[in-house]
């Protein structure tokens, strides 16, 4: 095979973003080994903003905007965000019902925004920002998943990580005239380096396997899929 001018080979390093990766790229990597097989993965499952250069990456999935103008970048759809709560929430504490009462409730924080517990909404060209109590904060989306299934508290959280939950009832999204403001995904890369075809190729396929709107957005109904176009 290795004589086979149009067989992909080699090593490529990528970072991506660990509970993103975990979720949603573990097949894509599993499928593209095995139909390249002379191809090697090397990847860094972290929520860090790698530097690509320095350490020697080929490629990137980054959820959030992108600040570093050095790098080429791919936009291939957003990440929604939802406010979230337990059923056990709602019953000791109520459901909020509007933007402005999520104040009066205690919150799950991701330590790794910055401002960490300030949450922006949009309302066509409106924006407000709100500021929950927080009650925790926690550097991993799947932490504050399962604090809100506990009914610890509410949080606004990826539909990526959220929608099985949701599905199975376990959590439920706080219907407010207001949505948060999404996060683009993206691919990146380095400017000064040659974009060999085989990253092209494992870029198609993370982009195909998320498909368009993306495949955890049917966890939600119609009414609030069409919600998150406002």
């Amino acid at each position: 095979m290795s004589d086979r001018q149009d067989e992909f080979s080699g090593t490529i390093r990528i970072a991506a973003p660990m509970s993103f990766a975990v979720r949603h790229l573990t097949e894509v990597f599993s499928t593209f080994l095995q139909n390249h097989p002379l191809i090697d993965l090397q990847i860094e499952f972290d929520d860090r903003m790698h530097d690509l250069v320095g350490d020697s990456f080929d490629m990137a999935v980054r959820i959030g905007r992108l600040k570093n103008s050095a790098l080429i970048a791919r936009r291939f759809g957003q990440s929604n965000r939802v406010v979230v709560c337990s059923p056990r929430y709602i019953a000791e504490n109520g459901n909020p019902h509007s933007i402005e009462s999520l104040e009066n409730h205690y919150a799950v924080s991701y330590a790794n925004l910055t401002p960490q517990s300030e949450w922006i909404f949009r309302r066509g060209d409106e924006l407000k920002s709100v500021t929950p109590k927080s009650r925790m904060r926690v550097n991993s989306g799947d932490i504050q998943l399962a604090a809100v299934k506990d009914g610890v508290a509410i949080a606004a959280l990826p539909l990526f990580i959220v929608h099985k939950a949701i599905e199975a009832g376990e959590v439920q999204v706080v219907d407010l005239d207001w949505q948060l403001v999404p996060d683009d995904l993206s691919i990146v890369y380095p400017q000064n380096r040659f974009l060999a075809r085989k990253v092209r190729a494992l870029s198609a396929a993370i982009i195909a396997q998320i498909g368009s709107p993306p495949c955890w957005e049917s966890c939600l109904s119609a009414e609030q899929q069409e919600r998150l176009k406002s």
